[in-house]
């Protein structure tokens, strides 16, 4: 299930809009797919060209997570990536554990917009999702990232030791986290949007 795939824009922050997919989204899922300084990144397995006739399974992909949006600029309505969080585990959802992922376009790194995004993700797990727990991978050097999960409250729990094959040389895969009381505790401290929920709780 995608939530909002039906409600064009349904959730907002600040400067973006987080909304389904839709058929025209291909392109442009294509493009970041393929984009040589993001999918060193997002790569586990070999990393090969994606092809048009992948798109179908691409967009499938956002819509069969728990959550998944594409991310747009509310001024322009320019595709910015992808975020959203599925479960640990494929169906199971007793333990109240999610996976958060984001991809964005190169050219919207540095403005914000993947703590933008991630934030409002992340308080929408744990406040409307009832989440317990919201993890997340990195693979080790991706410091620009790794750097954006801790401003988030996020914590390293532990990691995969030379799991990934990446530009001629291992490295490790690196495991975050956060939970649902240190979310709270981080909410206090930090700006969240002031049209989220959960902004009442950073004023209590």
């Amino acid at each position: 299930m995608t939530i909002g795939h039906t409600i064009e824009g349904m959730f907002e922050t600040d400067r973006l809009r987080l909304r389904g997919t839709s058929v025209l989204d291909g392109a442009s899922i294509l493009r970041l797919y393929n984009d040589p300084l993001v999918t060193p990144w997002i790569t586990v397995g070999f990393r090969t060209a994606r092809h048009e006739s992948e798109t179908g399974e691409l967009i499938k992909q956002t819509e069969n997570a728990l959550m998944g949006c594409i991310i747009e600029e509310k001024e322009t309505g320019a595709f910015v990536g992808l975020t959203g969080f599925m479960p640990l585990r494929a169906g199971e959802t007793r333990n109240r554990t999610v996976t958060v992922y984001i991809g964005l376009m190169p050219e919207f790194w540095g403005k914000g917009y993947a703590y933008e995004a991630m934030a409002y993700v992340v308080g929408y797990a744990f406040w409307d999702m009832g989440m317990h727990r919201v993890g997340l991978s990195v693979f080790e050097g991706n410091e620009r990232a790794v750097a954006l999960y801790r401003k988030l409250g996020f914590v390293e729990e532990g990691r995969d030791r030379k799991a990934i094959w990446m530009q001629g040389g291992w490295r490790d895969l690196i495991r975050m986290g956060i939970i649902e009381d240190e979310w709270r505790e981080w909410i206090k401290k930090n700006p969240v949007p002031q049209s989220s929920p959960w902004s009442t709780i950073a004023s209590s």
